[in-house]
């Protein structure tokens, strides 16, 4: 690599989640010089936009990606996942998931997107200045490309030039643009609404999902506020169509709360608050293709997915798994890692995962939305199943989890402990 100190081996678009996580990898596992290019001004007084008010369920999988990217406490952040509830508003069909029927501890953890974000920002603070070279607030405004490296101009007059360039936008990626990098859309006519909600009874882990007729609603369990002892503290994600949602968002608290309580039940007792209300477009966005020359896609720029498995940073992450596997690989061979045959690897990898994932989450997304009859009648039978059938009950709950396979190994001492495959 040159000594030009605008040269680096690998530049981040994107300083997010799932940027830092990606750079954090790559600090543990390789000896690459990275350059990130962030839009947000990292002053501390407006926190970044993807460190919000949301709450996300992360799988089994994604836990151990994030304790081995270096969040070793990630336990004190958020609230475990002990069992799953899967019902359908009106109708018999439910699927019930105990992680102790897998020998786990929980099925996955429920964390708030600010407090990861503190954790990561805290890491990534800590990195050898050496090695990461943040360039905030500042945006990609050009992309070239030749034979042997990438090179990008800022905003701000920068000239950075690498041998790969990961794209970790969002979906709304500006970089993906720039790289003509084609992605298709399917707007579905929803917006999701978050919020705490504060209930009567305590969630013990337990967390819901709920099929309505506008669409599914999730109350997944949060950890205690200091203070706290009796009542539960959950993260709401509820979708609904458009025209509700607006006016849902103007309810006052009363109201809204009896409109929540309607739709969800009382399996939490009466709700007795709820904290500020926001709400988001949903739109499925995929890219046709994961990588071109020198470039790579990961997270929301090559997946937007709803929210009704919550599988969307937990595909980010494996995707950061995949690309990482990969550069090291190539870097054993002593190959460019933003030449063809990398970049083939990592999309042949991420290939299957990526369409199975998105394909689910869609599919679960018009079924569950609408009420023709068969299909409620189909989709409350294979509830049932699910739930009375261990071996598809396990594939469903292997995916919750975030693993393609399964298989138990027994310990010392007879503990028994799941093995991802």
């Amino acid at each position: 690599m040159s000594d030009n100190s605008n040269s680096f081996d690998l530049i981040i678009a994107g300083g997010g989640t799932t940027g830092i996580c990606l750079a954090l990898s790559l600090l543990k596992s390789t000896d690459l010089r990275i350059a990130i290019v962030e839009s947000h001004d990292d002053t501390g007084q407006i926190p970044h936009p993807g460190f919000d008010s949301r709450s996300v369920a992360l799988a089994a999988k994604s836990i151990e990606l994030l304790e081995e990217f270096g969040i070793d406490d990630i336990a004190t952040i958020g609230c475990p996942i002990q069992h799953i509830h899967v019902s359908d508003k009106g109708h018999l069909g439910q699927c019930l998931i105990h992680a102790e029927e897998y020998q786990l501890d929980a099925v996955g953890r429920v964390v708030e997107l600010h407090e990861l974000g503190n954790k990561l920002t805290a890491l990534i603070g800590r990195a050898d200045p050496q090695r990461v070279t943040w360039f905030r607030p500042d945006n990609i405004s050009n992309v070239s490309r030749s034979k042997n490296s990438v090179e990008i101009e800022t905003a701000n007059g920068q000239s950075l030039s690498a041998s790969l360039l990961v794209i970790a936008e969002g979906g709304a990626s500006p970089t993906r643009k720039l790289v003509d990098m084609d992605v298709e859309q399917d707007a579905y006519q929803q917006k999701a609404i978050i919020a705490n909600v504060e209930t009567a009874k305590p969630h013990q882990n337990w967390a819901f999902e709920r099929f309505t007729e506008s669409g599914p609603l999730a109350m997944l369990p949060l950890h205690k506020v200091s203070g706290q002892q009796t009542n539960g503290r959950c993260s709401l994600v509820w979708t609904v169509r458009n025209p509700q949602s607006q006016e849902l968002l103007a309810m006052d608290e009363k109201e809204f709360l009896q409109a929540l309580q309607y739709e969800f039940g009382s399996r939490l007792g009466p709700l007795l608050g709820v904290g500020k209300r926001e709400s988001y477009p949903l739109t499925l966005v995929q890219a046709t293709h994961v990588t071109g020359h020198r470039v790579a896609l990961i997270g929301n720029a090559a997946q937007t997915l709803h929210p009704i498995a919550g599988q969307g940073l937990n595909l980010a992450l494996r995707d950061i798994d995949g690309l990482v596997e990969v550069i090291k690989a190539a870097l054993q061979k002593a190959e460019d890692i933003g030449s063809y045959m990398p970049l083939s690897r990592y999309s042949s990898l991420r290939s299957e995962d990526r369409t199975r994932v998105i394909s689910m989450t869609d599919s679960l997304v018009r079924t569950f939305s609408n009420q023709h009859l068969p299909l409620v009648i189909g989709r409350n039978i294979g509830l049932s199943v699910m739930n009375f059938v261990p071996a598809v009950k396990s594939l469903f709950a292997n995916h919750a989890m975030g693993r393609n396979s399964w298989s138990v190994t027994t310990e010392n001492q007879g503990k028994t402990e799941g093995r991802i495959k």
